[in-house]
């Protein structure tokens, strides 16, 4: 009997044990995201991009004013976005737009033919990896879009799907 009594003993304090490590691994997530959700990236970020048709460009090496949108390719609300730049794409003239994505390069091609922005000189499409954009902006909805001027230091930021109107307000 007490040898029954001293396993049930050792099952609770390996489940104790188990709990309370759940729960420090637990606190420990919720206090990185509670972290990345305030990144605001102040200037262009040192991230790697990979364009759509295989250069690697970093961002914080990109000159002159800049748009960083960061999108989903099967995101109506970057789909809707998408159509409103593309409307309005002359406003952006003298920037380098780049759209980013963690998404795989082809559905990232496919994204900027189907909106009409292949062959656009200052329009660009690259893929970076999802830690890159949690690192750099922190947990963001799609799309954010991210202007920046000739100094590479940020003017503005947009999270989530915003009016083509107050983004032309900051171009």
């Amino acid at each position: 009997m007490n040898t029954l009594a001293n396993k049930t003993m050792y099952i609770k304090n390996k489940a104790k044990d188990a709990i309370l490590g759940l729960l420090c691994i637990a606190l420990l997530l919720a206090a990185h995201l509670s972290q990345a959700q305030n990144v605001t990236q102040k200037k262009l970020p040192e991230i790697q991009l990979v364009k759509t048709d295989g250069s690697k460009v970093l961002a914080s090496n990109i000159t002159g004013k800049a748009v960083i949108v960061l999108f989903q390719p099967d995101c109506d609300h970057c789909q809707r976005e998408a159509k409103e730049i593309k409307a309005h794409q002359d406003a952006f003239k003298d920037y380098s737009v780049y759209f980013v994505s963690p998404a795989p390069l082809g559905e990232i091609e496919q994204f900027a033919a189907d909106y009409g922005f292949k062959g656009q000189a200052n329009f660009h499409f690259a893929y970076t990896d999802l830690m890159n954009i949690l690192n750099s902006f922190g947990g963001v909805e799609t799309p954010s879009l991210y202007i920046y001027g000739n100094d590479q230091h940020l003017v503005k930021a947009f999270n989530g799907e915003t009016p083509i109107g107050k983004i032309l307000l900051h171009i």
